[in-house]
């Protein structure tokens, strides 16, 4: 009877785990590779499975001549809120990324963007660079300050630095914010005095949980991440996307067929960093336009010995003033190089200048209030 139990037991055992397993995704439409006609079958199809496996035989068999097809496929299924549309809609890009010379047009990449920012920033890193590209670029920037982890961001912004893009620097100039940081001390005790800043990271991927899409291929799925150090060296096999100031590279994998991926494929939806991009990092981009190191700094810093207020007060106006003298400088350089035009120059609006104090007086007095200027 013991070992009766016992058997029993391993085998309630053995169908919970089974029941635990995810249950086998159909088969391929074909067994075999199939032929450059049958492909094209499949992504003519009606039924977003066959796109999607058409999708995926274009990419494993390397098929050519196919990107009509696709760019049909991925306009049919982008907008879509099925998981089935988001099986083609990625199928689809994959494809692109893996096999094809030939790329969706901009302005679908653009609209494909804000679902699949990853796989539309690989696209738009192999189009020539245009107008019409560095446009569309430069309205994405803008849409992704403050949203994500900001890799996003980094990537738009190393894209346009690499093309030179027209706009790029009137574009980095808005909303330039200066932390100005004075410290009040008493004469003779100002030395070795120093500002110090809490360190940033970011990067990472959110989690979603995998749902049953039977009948579809092995989900390809990327994900962007920013990479320290220049020149960039990629880490767990990425692939670099761009260099840059902050260069971002991607990572590709594959998920289990009939299933949908188990990893978000844009920072929005899991972590926020309004911070991002700081002034530093504008103004970090504005350098490398320039290739010029020598340019104004996110955290300013002024030691001021006391000697009364209405030489505080002075000094503090001409703290303000250096950095605004540094900000028009800047941008006369800009204007010079042909970065910002006549018309942008005339719109460069000076930086905000935050100023905050700090007082190791031994005796302290009040302080008179610092005006803005």
């Amino acid at each position: 009877m013991k070992a009766i139990a016992i058997v029993l037991a391993s085998l309630v055992t053995s169908l919970a785990a089974a029941q635990q397993l995810p249950s086998p995704a159909t088969s391929a439409p074909y067994e075999s590779v199939p032929s450059e006609e049958q492909v094209r079958v499949l992504l003519q199809s009606d039924d977003p499975r066959s796109k999607a496996w058409g999708a995926w035989w274009t990419a494993q068999t390397r098929l050519r001549l196919m990107e009509p097809l696709l760019q049909e496929n991925l306009e049919a299924h982008y907008q879509g809120n099925s998981l089935l549309d988001e099986a083609v809609m990625d199928l689809t890009l994959d494809a692109y990324i893996q096999n094809s010379e030939t790329f969706p047009p901009v302005d679908l990449l653009k609209a494909v963007f804000p679902r699949r920012p990853a796989q539309s920033l690989i696209l738009f890193s192999r189009i020539q660079a245009s107008p019409a590209l560095d446009l569309a670029l430069l309205d994405l920037l803008a849409t992704q300050e403050g949203r994500g982890t900001g890799v996003e961001w980094y990537a738009i912004a190393d894209l346009l630095l690499s093309h030179r893009a027209k706009g790029f620097a009137a574009s980095l100039l808005q909303k330039t914010r200066i932390e100005g940081s004075v410290t009040v001390c008493d004469p003779g005790d100002c030395d070795n005095l120093a500002m110090f800043l809490p360190p940033r990271s970011i990067g990472g991927e959110g989690a979603l949980p995998m749902m049953r899409v039977p009948g579809i291929p092995p989900w390809p799925i990327y994900t962007l991440q920013r990479v320290a150090g220049n020149p960039p060296v990629p880490s767990r096999g990425n692939t670099m996307l761009v260099s840059g100031p902050v260069g971002v590279s991607y990572h590709r994998s594959i998920g289990a067929a009939g299933f949908s991926p188990s990893q978000m494929q844009s920072s929005d939806g899991w972590q926020v960093m309004p911070a991002i991009p700081t002034t530093g990092d504008r103004l970090g981009y504005l350098g490398a336009l320039l290739n010029f190191r020598n340019i104004p700094q996110e955290f300013e810093y002024r030691a001021i010995p006391w000697s009364g207020a209405d030489n505080f007060l002075t000094l503090v106006g001409r703290f303000q003033d250096e950095i605004r003298g540094q900000h028009e400088s800047l941008a006369q350089l800009l204007n010079a190089n042909g970065f910002l035009t006549e018309q942008e120059l005339a719109r460069v609006r000076a930086p905000s200048i935050q100023v905050s104090v700090r007082d190791i007086r031994a005796t302290k007095t009040q302080l008179p209030a610092i005006l803005s200027r």
